[in-house]
């Protein structure tokens, strides 16, 4: 059982950063948002297997690692589209 949520939580955190982006207030772009849940899986690829966090850690290290590469990739989309 625990393996299986081992597997799970690996891409929760993704999933609810999604939920969170969606739940804010702020307009993100999609480039930003699908570019940080492949920033989010990459992370946690990293996490697993460079490191010995335990799995209940994922969800978490995957939420923050997701809204934070969004937010800050939608900073530098925006930044970009406004110099055309």
């Amino acid at each position: 059982m625990e393996v299986g949520l081992a597997i799970a939580s690996f891409t929760y955190g993704g999933l609810l950063g999604f939920f969170v982006i969606g739940r804010s207030a702020r307009e993100y772009s999609k480039i930003s948002v699908v570019s940080g849940f492949v920033v989010s899986l990459l992370v946690m690829v990293a996490v697993v297997s460079l490191t010995d966090v335990a799995w209940p850690w994922f969800t978490i290290i995957g939420v923050t690692v997701m809204v934070g590469a969004s937010s800050l990739l939608n900073l530098i989309v925006s930044a970009y589209s406004g110099l055309k």
